[in-house]
């Protein structure tokens, strides 16, 4: 079985529509639907309903989508536990979004690599949307994200809740003028997206916007203007006078939770890595 056709397999029934999932695996729409075809001659039956709409499930494929979930999930701990050192006892593999990692994930992997030694860690930061993808393939054993997602096979551990501030490079702005001026809206969460809205609603034009908390953060030391950051990315920005609180914008808590499967809850140190992710936490407010 080519694992290749199994994950197109899975995108496709994601996406609802062979266009889509070819643009979030950078191939054709015509090398989709080659793969689909070739899996569905594999497995002896259709495993999508075509239509003008799009494509639905049938219930082989119903059936297959689970199958698939673990075939490529041990296909890929396979991958990543034949490469390791001799001396590893075991592999974790570990991402966020960009502005957690330098919040939180940084700061346990030192505390972790050093509790616990024989422990092997993969570590990377991508967009929420592609760490979801890569914890559902089995390529992450555990994701921290702002955003979970209501899917059976995952488990979240809420880890704190963290205000989300307006800031800007100039002092004592009102929340008008920074909106008015160079404003950057940063994509955070669909749910952000969705508060943000209820705050600010009418047309605000950003002329920068972006999914990358870090690009933000630049962009305005360089340029000026005005974003919403998590407060504890931006607090020694803020003790240096680099950054101001916007005082009169809303605050927009999010909570920042500790995803993995439900199937990997027994791996062997998982649970002990949560733990160190707890008490890192904690201790950086």
């Amino acid at each position: 079985m080519d694992t290749e056709l199994l994950r197109t397999f899975l995108h496709v029934a994601q996406a609802g529509r062979f266009r889509l999932a070819a643009s979030r695996l950078y191939v054709t729409q015509s090398a989709v639907s080659a793969r689909i075809r070739l899996l569905e001659e594999e497995m002896g039956t259709r495993l999508f309903h075509r239509s003008k709409k799009g494509v639905q499930l049938t219930v082989a494929g119903e059936r297959l989508v689970q199958h698939a979930e673990k075939l490529l999930a041990d296909w890929n701990r396979c991958c990543q536990e034949v490469a390791l050192p001799p001396e590893s006892g075991a592999l974790l593999s570990v991402g966020s979004i960009d502005s957690l990692w330098t919040i939180y994930l940084m700061h346990w992997l030192a505390a972790v690599r050093g509790a616990i030694p024989a422990l092997a860690i993969r570590a990377e930061i991508a967009s929420t949307a592609d760490l979801l993808r890569n914890l559902l393939d089995g390529q992450l054993d555990l994701a921290v994200v702002f955003e979970t997602p209501r899917r059976p096979q995952l488990v979240a551990v809420e880890l704190a809740t963290i205000p989300m501030v307006m800031v800007s490079t100039q002092r004592k702005q009102r929340v008008a003028d920074a909106m008015a001026g160079e404003y950057v809206f940063v994509d955070w969460s669909p749910t952000f997206s969705a508060i943000h809205q209820q705050h600010f609603p009418g047309d605000h034009t950003s002329h920068v916007r972006t999914s990358v908390g870090r690009v933000a953060l630049d962009h305005i030391l360089l340029s000026g203007g005005a974003a919403y950051f998590p407060e504890p990315l931006i607090r020694p920005y803020l003790a240096k006078r680099k950054l101001y609180k916007v005082t009169d914008a809303p605050e927009i808590p999010r909570p920042v939770y500790a995803l993995h499967q439900a199937q990997r809850a027994e791996h062997e140190y998982l649970a002990r890595a949560v733990d160190h992710l707890r008490q890192t936490v904690a201790e950086r407010g």
